[in-house]
């Protein structure tokens, strides 16, 4: 893509079960297209990347992607774009995005984290209020296989400045978040 990644935002990868690698960044287009950007590399090379969603901003919005939950092939990916956290599975045989969801309510949310149990639920984890050199909370969403909400709190407890939260699966299913 004209302009590559930011360099500031974080850039995420995986070599998927089918040893295709996936990359997950933000956009650097004419110092304004802050674009979430999806693309999947394979033995016949790497297709034109995918915008899962557009941003101008004039300014580096130091976003960071979450680790990838497993190897397999389609899988839940959070982002944030404009203060907010949407998701959607990716799905890289077909190339297609399923539609993109926010996470409810509202307020300043950064850095998400994501864990996928055996049964398909998903934790989508955040942080709330946080920003350069300031703490703030963890805030969470707990969604089914299907993508219906179950669960979700805000001010879930307290994130220390530069602190991010991490989404884990516990051996028994259940979930952790780590802040």
């Amino acid at each position: 893509m004209e302009g590559g990644a930011c360099g500031c935002c974080g850039l995420e990868t995986l070599v998927d079960s089918k040893a295709r690698l996936q990359i997950l960044y933000r956009a650097a287009g004419a110092m304004i297209h802050r674009d979430a950007m999806w693309m999947t590399i394979g033995s016949q090379g790497a297709p034109a990347p995918v915008r899962l969603q557009s941003w101008e901003l004039p300014a580096c919005p130091m976003t960071t992607f979450p680790r990838w939950p497993s190897r397999r092939t389609a899988s839940s990916r959070p982002r944030e774009t404009r203060q907010q956290i949407y998701s959607a599975v990716l799905k890289p045989d077909s190339g297609e995005v399923s539609t993109i969801t926010p996470v409810e309510g509202s307020a300043i949310r950064k850095h998400p984290s994501v864990a996928i149990n055996a049964a398909g639920d998903r934790l989508i984890a955040w942080t709330e209020g946080t920003a350069w050199a300031r703490a703030g909370t963890v805030a969470w969403e707990l969604r089914d296989r299907s993508g219906v909400t179950l669960a979700a709190k805000a001010n879930a407890g307290t994130v220390p400045v530069w602190g991010l939260v991490s989404a884990l699966v516990r051996k028994d299913g259940s979930f952790l978040i780590l802040h």
